[in-house]
């Protein structure tokens, strides 16, 4: 809620799930917009929820039309999941399709967003070519992160 300083008024009441979704993908396409290959046009979201469809808005406003394919971990093998995820997505003029297998998805893309709280790795080291952009979402507080295991780590330096 924002309150009028001087008197307590209530200004807003917002809530705070809209807020953080919309901060948190704009921080992802600023750092897209700036750390990633200008050249980077094929994206892979791992995630099909409310922070996988913020990021895919950033995404498409960083680079309009970018090739966005998303990969849900709880889907079954048809991707049902993802396919509506898409759905909503082109619904709202944004093009976007399942990403079929996540290694063969994971070794195209040039940008990689992870919108999900696993609590085990989703990628490998392996996977991931020169050069890709990841922008690692989900792993925000204690619980959440997976373990360090050196065949799963992801290459900062």
């Amino acid at each position: 809620m924002l309150v009028e300083p001087a008197t307590g008024v209530p200004r807003a009441i917002i809530d705070g799930n809209f807020i953080t979704a919309i901060r948190t993908s704009a921080a992802g396409a600023i750092g897209l917009r700036y750390l990633a290959k200008p050249d980077a046009c094929k994206v892979l979201v791992i995630g099909a929820g409310v922070q996988a469809e913020a990021q895919a808005r950033a995404l498409d406003w960083w680079h309009r039309g970018i090739d966005i394919s998303v990969f849900e971990p709880l889907d079954t093998g048809d991707q049902e999941m993802a396919a509506a995820f898409c759905a909503r997505l082109t619904d709202q003029g944004i093009a976007c399709r399942p990403s079929g297998p996540l290694e063969a998805a994971a070794r195209s893309a040039h940008v990689i967003v992870t919108t999900t709280p696993a609590r085990v790795p989703v990628l490998r080291r392996d996977w991931l070519s020169p050069g890709v952009h990841v922008n690692a979402m989900g792993a925000d507080t204690a619980g959440k992160q997976g373990t360090r295991s050196p065949r799963f780590a992801i290459p900062w330096s």
